[in-house]
């Protein structure tokens, strides 16, 4: 697999699946995301185009 992460990242975080927090990250248009994490994101918007509003709104 191909790390699109900074030098910053521990090597022991697991990139192959999505994290649901930094999904919500996704979602909030944050940057503590991964392409494993946006690509679920783009799947759950794709069945529920109401989740990244839900998220904004929730976190206001």
């Amino acid at each position: 697999m191909v790390r699109d992460d900074g030098p910053d990242v521990p090597d022991e975080l697991d990139l192959d699946s999505p994290n649901a927090a930094r999904m919500y990250d996704y979602y909030l248009g944050g940057s503590q995301n991964f392409a494993v994490d946006r690509a679920a994101a783009e799947q759950q918007l794709a069945v529920l185009p109401d989740v990244a509003a839900t998220a904004r709104a929730n976190r206001a």
